[in-house]
């Protein structure tokens, strides 16, 4: 599935969630992309700007590898300690997700069930388009997660937990996920564009 929002709203099989809208403002290719907002925010509060699909994992039985591609654009970023999910591969319950998270110091993959992280160290660049191509193996025992980039160092995390035989991963996921549990300080207002998603069972990169 790939999708440029070059229509005027978000078309199926993609969920809409708060805030999300197509927008002219910043394009990577084309005319528009996907505006999601984020207000200002107390601690301890959550927020969720993000559009999601099912269709992929539906078709695809475990053990499967498949990758999920985007192009963003940033106006800011989670401040001090705050977590920001910026690509979630989540079961429909609780225990089980597969991210890449953005914090204001580092981008980080992470696995929910085991609690495993990895994080190079660079945070993603603001008032810029970056791309991050994800990879996603399930395994109940033995997955990996991994990122390319064109400009945040390749990452890799292996021998994860990243599926469930009882609740496995379903929902694919991108945009600015805020649980109250990853917001440990007032979080000021910011802005993100999506453009050039791709979820595929082949390989995807950013030159794709």
């Amino acid at each position: 599935m790939c999708d440029s929002f070059e229509t005027t709203t978000v078309q199926a099989p993609w969920t809409v969630g708060t805030g999300v809208a197509v927008d002219t403002t910043h394009a990577h290719r084309g005319m528009q992309s996907l505006h999601m907002q984020v207000p200002a925010l107390t601690a301890g509060q959550d927020w969720y700007s993000q559009i999601g699909e099912t269709t992929t994992l539906t078709a695809l039985a475990p053990p499967v590898t498949f990758y999920v591609r985007g192009w963003f654009y940033l106006d800011g970023l989670p401040v001090s300690t705050n977590r920001m999910e910026l690509i979630s591969i989540e079961s429909m319950n609780s225990g089980i997700g597969d991210y890449t998270f953005l914090h204001s110091d580092d981008t980080v993959l992470y696995t929910q069930a085991d609690a495993k992280i990895e994080m190079p160290g660079v945070t993603a660049p603001v008032n810029t388009w970056f791309c991050i191509a994800m990879k996603i193996t399930r395994s109940t025992t033995s997955g990996q997660l991994a990122f390319t980039s064109d400009v945040i160092p390749a990452l890799t995390l292996t021998n994860a937990i990243t599926d469930s035989n009882n609740t496995p991963v379903k929902v694919v996921s991108l945009g600015i996920g805020l649980a109250g549990t990853n917001v440990f300080v007032a979080q000021p207002a910011f802005d993100l564009w999506i453009d050039d998603v791709i979820v595929d069972p082949n390989p995807v990169t950013c030159a794709d």
